[in-house]
């Protein structure tokens, strides 16, 4: 018994360790998807103050 118990914790940490791993991915990937964004934001900002920026002569 004590053997099938062992065997049945090494598959259930597997499971876990498979599952965190894959959902802790998809949090770096929502992290990637909102820099991305920022820095999107921030590139159209630099480009929207040049554009629109009055001119001196």
């Amino acid at each position: 018994m004590k053997y099938q118990l062992f065997k049945v914790s090494q598959y259930l940490h597997g499971w876990i360790n498979y599952f965190g791993i894959a959902s802790g991915y998809q949090h770096c990937v929502e992290l990637d998807h909102w820099i991305r964004r920022r820095v999107l934001m921030a590139y159209w900002r630099q480009w929207r103050k040049r554009i629109c920026s009055p001119r001196l002569p």
